[in-house]
């Protein structure tokens, strides 16, 4: 996997399950991404504990069998769910936390204009966040998912946190800094969804 920029390599170890099977035909690939869309929308609907393998698969139009061809049972694909969640949404916010948007605005200009790029993501997906947030609290798999997602910095130079990016170095401008500390609430922050 090649990687454009030094943003999308750390992003890429989060998101990218090393795991993930290679198909040689493009039915069976199809039918994986049917099995994934189907448990999504599975798990956004009636959650972790009331979705089964036959939802998903009667969602996705195949047989319990051939779930079971490609994921060992819901956890797995929970989790494949979980990683391409985190992984639009945090392509979503950077895409609406770039700095030219920030250029010329005061603090408290852009601090709302951060709050509305995060809560719009939270509120559109926010089914699905629910689920990820109790799941996170219960499964170490989750739970190290969203750990390693709220340690991302957009801004490429290493972790997030206070005071700005990889060592406690203050970088950029308040664009950057707001971007470096809001990307983590995606994971991180059930309170966000009840705010709106």
């Amino acid at each position: 996997m090649s990687r454009a920029t030094s943003a999308s390599a750390p992003a890429a170890a989060v998101f990218a399950d090393p795991r993930a099977p290679q198909f040689a035909q493009a039915r069976a690939h199809r039918t994986y991404e049917a099995l994934i869309a189907a448990a999504s929308a599975a798990f956004a609907a009636d959650g972790y504990d009331a979705t089964g393998t036959p939802d998903i698969a009667r969602r996705a139009r195949v047989s319990v069998g051939t779930f079971y061809r490609y994921f060992d049972d819901k956890r797995q694909v929970f989790i494949e769910v979980s990683r391409r969640h985190l992984a639009a949404g945090y392509a979503r916010i950077t895409a609406g936390l770039t700095p030219e948007r920030f250029v010329g605005k005061a603090r408290r200009q852009t601090i709302a204009l951060t709050v509305d790029v995060l809560c719009a993501h939270v509120a559109q997906f926010s089914a699905m966040q629910r689920v990820f947030v109790e799941m996170a609290l219960r499964d170490p798999e989750v739970a190290a998912l969203r750990r390693a997602f709220d340690v991302q910095d957009p801004g490429g130079g290493g972790a997030a946190r206070p005071g700005g990016g990889a060592g406690g170095r203050r970088q950029g401008g308040a664009g950057h800094r707001a971007r470096a500390r809001a990307v983590p609430v995606i994971g991180a922050s059930p309170a966000i969804t009840s705010r709106r």
